[in-house]
């Protein structure tokens, strides 16, 4: 008996089991952990940014020192004060209260000005980074003042007759001269602190 061929089996192409791999999305980085990001404020990095406001957070507290150093440079020494002059033992406590009290006050201010310091250089690092610069102000008045000045020197020798006069008025005209130079340089300086404000405040609305 002839066996009957089996029917030829479909063949099943099947799709290829190799999936794209799938897109691993970075997780969004942390702004004061990341030095690299920068503001869109001219390219100042965070780290610069995070390193003043952490400079202007570590205030010390010097008010402690300084009420003692009052205390010991000043109230003591008055209390004494009429005992000194008899009593050597109370002289020798008012020195001791008086040196004391200036140590103190010299640590408060070491401190402090320690600390301006770093603010100080937190800051630039900040405004170097931004590229912020004060206006260009005119040195004009301030060499007006030196030649003022000059000339009300050398008045009042070669000039006999209302040489007094002549000099204080040109005088008058240095210290105006002067007072025009800071007064323009000052709102220089108000234009970058604004600006650096600007800046802080941009970067604290991104954050």
């Amino acid at each position: 008996m002839e066996e009957k061929a089996a029917p030829p089996q479909p063949i099943l192409i099947q799709a290829g089991t190799d999936a794209e791999p799938e897109t691993v999305k970075a997780e969004p980085q942390n702004a004061v952990s990341t030095a690299a990001r920068t503001s869109a404020m001219g390219g100042v990095s965070l780290e610069a940014i995070d390193h003043y406001r952490l400079t202007l957070s570590t205030k010390p507290n010097i008010v402690g020192l300084l009420v003692l150093g009052v205390l010991l440079l000043f109230v003591v020494p008055l209390t004494l004060l009429e005992d000194v002059f008899y009593d050597d033992d109370a002289a020798g406590f008012c020195c001791f209260s008086i040196i004391t009290g200036i140590v103190l006050f010299l640590v408060a201010s070491t401190k402090d000005n320690a600390w301006r310091k770093e603010v100080k250089l937190a800051k630039a690092r900040v405004i170097n980074e931004v590229g912020l610069k004060a206006p260009a102000v005119s040195k004009t008045p301030l060499l007006a003042a030196g030649g003022f000045l000059l000339a009300s020197v050398f008045a009042g020798n070669i000039l006999l007759t209302y040489g007094g006069l002549v000099s204080a008025a040109l005088f008058i005209a240095a210290a105006i001269s002067l007072v025009v130079f800071l007064a323009k340089d000052s709102e220089a300086n108000k234009i970058v602190e604004r600006n650096f404000q600007a800046v802080l405040n941009q970067v604290e609305e991104e954050g």
